[in-house]
């Protein structure tokens, strides 16, 4: 924001292009201003939340954008993803160093003012669940899957073997380390729809895919054997979750929260226009642990037709990239919109960034694209 700014003051402009995630954004923040004066005289609306969302969205999105747009320094493939890579690498270090301290009974939360949602459960046992410096671990998965596909697919795509083993390898330890049911079936999931989507476009080589399953094979083999205690341990935590166990007590909070934000839903007087935003916040009764589910209670199912044409139009602008990252960041998208049906973290940067690197990937596409092939 400093360097746009200084910017403006020296040059006197700023360049900026105008796209339809940039409409869509701006009518999301119009719609969630709109349930907040239809419903100010009948609910305790926490105000704080639509300001929240003003503010993420602009300095998350539109700041970012700005930034890189008007910035030469990252005019740069190779700097715009070395500076995703080094980021990936500051999470994943922290990560490491978060979880052999709850290995050793330190807490790091104990010591630094950091937030915690929950308190973290298996503290000082053989595989405590790693958060790196977030709430919780299961932002943390969040974040890891934001980040790990797009830089993986990048070194794909200029074929470096030895990283693409090295960071697939150190995604997988990372994400494991979350124990996060929501961050690994999210990312199965998203795997088989970016396979699905490359089988579609005759993008993908059977030959090729099942060498890749035989490596990756291979190496889950040797780790599960080395580690099998351990992972038993993992495995079994989130198997119970997968499974919706009843003895499993984030699924029975999980599902407390959804049944209490569908009871909301039904009670709404609009369901148009929803309870307003801010409403779940204000009740003091915790959140939906969903963000789709409070945009419905709380915009609606005209926040909800935005965010889906929001969601739409990533997907077609990622469809258009010509090179292999679209997969990084088709699998980025699908996965994290799987995770936010179980959580409800808009406020972390990772959403709205994955919008502004589809936009520069197509960019830099357009801009390699000779005259007479473009569209």
């Amino acid at each position: 924001f400093s360097f746009l700014f200084f910017n403006l003051m020296l040059l006197g402009r700023i360049k900026y292009k105008v796209v339809p995630e940039d409409l869509l954004l701006i009518l999301f923040l119009l719609t969630s201003a709109l349930s907040v004066l239809l419903n100010l005289n009948i609910y305790q609306l926490n105000l704080n939340h639509l300001l929240a969302e003003c503010v993420v969205i602009f300095f998350y999105y539109f700041v970012i954008k700005l930034g890189f747009s008007n910035s030469k320094y990252f005019q740069s493939r190779n700097i715009f993803y070395g500076g995703i890579l080094l980021g990936t690498l500051v999470v994943s270090l922290c990560g490491f160093a978060d979880f052999f301290l709850l290995r050793s009974g330190i807490n790091i939360a104990d010591i630094l003012p950091i937030p915690q949602a929950n308190i973290s459960y298996h503290v000082g046992a053989w595989f405590p669940r790693a958060r790196s410096f977030l709430p919780e671990p299961t932002d943390y998965a969040l974040c890891l899957n934001a980040l790990f596909p797009i830089i993986i697919f990048n070194e794909i795509e200029n074929g470096r073997t030895k990283k693409i083993f090295f960071l697939s390898l150190l995604y997988f330890f990372v994400l494991m380390t979350t124990v996060s049911a929501s961050g690994i079936a999210s990312l199965l999931f998203a795997l088989f729809i970016a396979l699905i989507h490359g089988f579609l476009k005759n993008e993908v080589k059977l030959y090729s895919l099942l060498k890749y399953i035989v490596c990756c094979g291979l190496c889950f083999m040797i780790i599960f054997y080395v580690f099998q205690n351990e992972l038993m341990e993992v495995s079994s935590t989130i198997i119970s979750k997968l499974t919706l166990s009843e003895e499993n007590r984030s699924w029975m909070a999980r599902r407390g929260a959804y049944e209490r934000g569908i009871e909301k839903l039904l009670m709404a007087p609009s369901m148009l226009a929803g309870k307003g935003t801010g409403f779940f916040s204000g009740l003091g009764e915790g959140s939906t642990h969903s963000w789709w589910l409070t945009i419905l209670v709380e915009k609606g199912l005209a926040g909800v037709s935005i965010m889906t044409f929001l969601i739409w139009f990533i997907y077609l602008r990622i469809g258009r990239i010509g090179s292999k990252v679209k997969y990084g960041l088709l699998i980025s998208l699908v996965s994290m919109v799987i995770h936010y049906t179980t959580q409800t973290g808009f406020y972390f940067p990772f959403f709205w960034f994955l919008i502004v690197c589809t936009q520069y990937e197509d960019h830099m596409q357009l801009a390699k694209t000779p005259r007479h092939n473009l569209p």
